[in-house]
């Protein structure tokens, strides 16, 4: 595996993250290749789509309001994030555990680092489709047939630090099922997923600000 990181230039609100890749390319003389797989920053498909939230314009609700106080958050961040869960299960002091689109993951995805002044970066409404978006316009623009992977990042429990997570993915297999197949000793194996999207979004993982091409 070859993994190019390209920083590309500051995404505003309604940018076409194809331009935005295409002048990237170009800017670091990268050519792009059928099988290619291409990561793209949560954050920036997330501005790109105007998936954007002006804390002033929040009004938190009594629960908010009691959430932000046990965990020391502002309550319009709180009620952003209760807004964007499918559930919060807890929280630590600066951050909610929740559930969303199937992720146990802080925040609701809900990023405030680097995002436009006064506001909150929100996840995309579809990551999938937006993943196969932009997979089908790099398809038209460049003649390629790639992999698109959006990824943003987690904690993982009892462990310091971030890793990637591949929150959407196109034009591959995301997730491989090894069942029936037989390790080294000749014994079936029974339960086995790889998760092949998130070991990408772990190897790549994207600065807020980029986007990469791995092959």
């Amino acid at each position: 595996m070859i993994v190019y990181p390209l920083e590309s230039t500051l995404v505003k609100p309604g940018d076409s993250i194809l331009r935005v890749f295409s002048k990237t390319l170009a800017r670091n003389r990268v050519r792009l290749r059928s099988k290619d797989i291409v990561a793209v920053s949560s954050k920036i498909v997330g501005i790109s789509e105007k998936r954007i939230r002006d804390i002033h314009r929040i009004k938190p609700t009594r629960e908010a309001i009691g959430l932000a106080r046990r965990f020391s958050l502002t309550s319009p961040f709180a009620q952003a994030v209760l807004d964007e869960s499918d559930m919060v299960i807890g929280g630590v002091r600066g951050a909610l555990l929740t559930i969303k689109d199937g992720y146990a993951v802080a925040n609701a995805g809900i990023d405030r680092k680097n995002a436009p002044l006064n506001s909150l970066v929100l996840w995309p409404h579809d990551p999938d489709l937006s993943a196969k978006t932009l997979r089908d316009q790099i398809g038209k623009e460049f003649g390629k047939q790639v992999g698109v992977v959006i990824v943003d990042s987690r904690v993982t429990p009892l462990r310091l630090g971030t890793t990637g997570l591949a929150i959407g993915a196109a034009g591959f297999r995301a997730v491989e099922d090894i069942r029936g197949n037989l390790d080294l000793h000749g014994r079936e194996v029974r339960i086995t997923f790889r998760a092949i999207a998130d070991a990408l979004a772990v190897f790549v993982k994207p600065s807020s600000r980029g986007t990469d091409v791995s092959t």
